[in-house]
């Protein structure tokens, strides 16, 4: 500035008056001796100053905004914004570039530190002069190898990353030598990342890794028939039992969510403890017969037959030796029709579920649900052995839950309906899902609210009863005693 004298004060005549902004009563004060703020405090007044300036222009005009090409009142307006950050210290700045990079958690590809924090990434990146910019360019390393997936061996604002934070579904596939679409169907189902999240969606590689690892012991369903040496029907009755547990694609009522595999390492162990309760002959006696023909014979379905076996019932259980799996068992089914006789009232997984008409994901979530009032408590018994517990549902609570709770399926069944019509009406009724579909698989709603808004009429004046065509498994009285759950 060259003016001095009366030009100067001409100059200053002719400028257009404003209030002191908060950033430059903290410089007079700074300048005067006094301290007010820790974190700016400890920093030179150039680094607080710029640091300031640079928060306020990146969230008051975007990072593509640089500082030098602003105007005057444009940076003046910066200033105030950027102090009301700065002068928070750390948790301000840290706020402010958390906000920023939110606004890109639903972009395409994978926008990194320049495309989401433009100029004030660059100012502190690559500053042609040689000054420190100060504790700022840690607080945006952090914030950056947090959410960021980066490689080992990136720098960053000066400092090089020893080992990798975080990973995306693509580069924990690369490095794990795995297929990318399977890879994020199991990151999904173990709910790492979620169901419609970006390309690049990044997950702590901890995490990321311990599922590859499941990835590679994968079963496919398609599959175990022959690693479990059984017939397919008995494979989806393990799984309704809840031993064999399956790897899902997608959450609770996302459409086409179907079975892929399970863990080869369960598979194993689970042909580990059927083996375990039998004895390896060369040649068995001739009484002796499959899991499917003894299952016929008690008319029993054959997985109770294996849970007989898991629990310690049967005493006569031999496996053909150089025979695995299921299929290489054999047992007396005078023995399996013997302990299948003293049956109990209470209903299997498939009996409950196929009473409520609900697919066994729905009916499991109930049973997991931490909700007195809405769940489905389930009863174990434990065998002989004291170590398999068998899963059973009292014949009086699931008549109850269908007294007081419907879901829009059944509802829709009920009156030739479309689910969305149902949910439509219901919600112009004021009447809401006590479960949402999103949560377990199915909305369900309070039978009670239904009636009183007078749209199912009679339906269901009295407890329902269950018809001839639900299966009831019940179990030996003795010498099962119920679990403690």
């Amino acid at each position: 500035m060259r003016e001095r004298g009366d030009k100067l004060e001409a100059l200053i005549a002719k400028a257009e008056r404003r209030s002191v902004s908060p950033l430059q009563d903290y410089i007079m004060r700074r300048l005067n001796g006094e301290s007010s703020f820790e974190w700016l405090d400890a920093q030179t007044l150039d680094q607080a100053t710029r640091t300031t300036e640079l928060a306020g222009v990146l969230v008051a005009f975007g990072p593509d905004q640089k500082l030098p090409e602003s105007t005057s009142d444009d940076r003046d307006y910066a200033g105030r914004v950027g102090f009301e950050l700065t002068a928070r210290g750390e948790n301000g700045i840290r706020e402010a570039l958390k906000a920023q990079f939110s606004k890109f958690d639903d972009a395409t590809g994978t926008p990194g530190p320049r495309k989401i924090f433009g100029y004030f990434y660059n100012a502190l990146a690559h500053s042609k002069s040689l000054k420190d910019p100060g504790d700022v360019a840690r607080i945006l390393r952090d914030v950056i190898i947090e959410n960021i997936a980066l490689p080992a061996g990136t720098k960053m604002l000066g400092v090089e990353l020893a080992e990798r934070c975080l990973h995306t579904v693509a580069s924990l596939a690369k490095e794990q030598i795995l297929d990318s679409r399977t890879l994020r169907s199991v990151l999904v189902a173990a709910d790492i990342v979620p169901q419609h999240a970006p390309a690049h969606f990044a997950f702590p590689v901890e995490k990321g890794r311990e599922v590859t690892q499941c990835v590679k012991r994968i079963v496919h369903v398609i599959s175990l028939p022959k690693q479990l040496n059984c017939k397919r029907p008995l494979i989806d009755f393990l799984f309704v039992d809840r031993l064999l547990t399956p790897i899902y694609c997608g959450g609770p009522g996302t459409r086409g969510r179907t079975q892929k595999a399970v863990d080869r390492e369960e598979v194993a162990m689970l042909v580990g403890r059927l083996h375990a309760r039998a004895v390896e002959v060369e040649v068995a006696d001739c009484e002796l017969v499959p899991v499917s023909k003894a299952a016929e014979k008690a008319k029993v379905p054959a997985v109770s037959v294996v849970h007989l076996i898991l629990g310690g019932f049967l005493e006569r259980v031999v496996r053909l030796a150089g025979q695995k799996g299921i299929g290489g068992l054999l047992m007396d089914p005078a023995e399996v029709k013997l302990h299948a006789s003293a049956f109990t009232t209470s209903l299997s997984p498939t009996g409950a579920f196929g009473a409520l008409k609900i697919p066994r994901e729905v009916g499991w979530n109930l049973v997991d649900q931490n909700s007195e009032d809405v769940s489905l408590p389930v009863a174990y018994v434990f065998g002989p052995n004291g170590e398999h517990r068998i899963p059973q549902f009292d014949l009086a609570v699931v008549s109850d839950f269908m007294a007081r709770f419907i879901h829009s399926a059944r509802i829709t069944e009920q009156y030739g309906l479309q689910v969305r019509e149902v949910v439509s009406r219901l919600k112009r009724r004021g009447i809401f899902p006590v479960l949402l579909r999103a949560e377990i698989g199915e909305d369900f709603y309070r039978f009670s609210e239904l009636k009183a808004a007078f749209l199912l009429g009679n339906f269901w004046h009295k407890p329902p009863r269950f018809s001839g065509r639900v299966m009831l498994e019940k179990w030996p009285v003795c010498p099962l005693k119920p679990a403690v759950v």
